[in-house]
């Protein structure tokens, strides 16, 4: 079973995701900030990250180049909720294709296209 990272505050997207794809699909794990998402990550590499960006002035990017400088990291697929103006930012500092932007609000099928899209992907390899 394949492991997802939730990095939110909140548990309403933790719930989502997990009635949607945990029982089956995704073993899932959430951390509530950044510092917690690079804890658990040194123990449990997820193949997914959906990280949900605060509407402010930090946009994430500094969070983002650290997650991806982690080696154990390098092959994970992140998913940012952001944003347009999230979304054109962190693309001028970060170009990555493993780095997968879905607009907010967004809805359960938003993201299911996404983890539909990294399957196709990873299983063309």
């Amino acid at each position: 079973m394949e492991k997802m990272l939730i990095i939110d505050d909140g548990y309403e997207l933790f719930n989502s995701v997990q009635l949607s794809f945990g029982y089956d699909e995704y073993k899932i794990s959430q951390a509530k900030n950044e510092q917690q998402a690079i804890q658990l990550t040194e123990n449990e590499v997820p193949k997914i990250i959906i990280m949900n960006l605060p509407a402010s002035e930090n946009c994430g990017i500094e969070t983002l180049k650290q997650l991806k400088q982690m080696p154990q990291l390098k092959k994970s697929n992140l998913i940012l909720l952001s944003t347009q103006a999230q979304q054109k930012e962190i693309s001028k500092e970060i170009e990555d294709n493993t780095i997968y932007f879905i607009p907010k609000p967004f809805s359960q099928n938003d993201l299911t296209t996404v983890l539909s899209g990294i399957r196709t992907r990873e299983f063309a390899k």
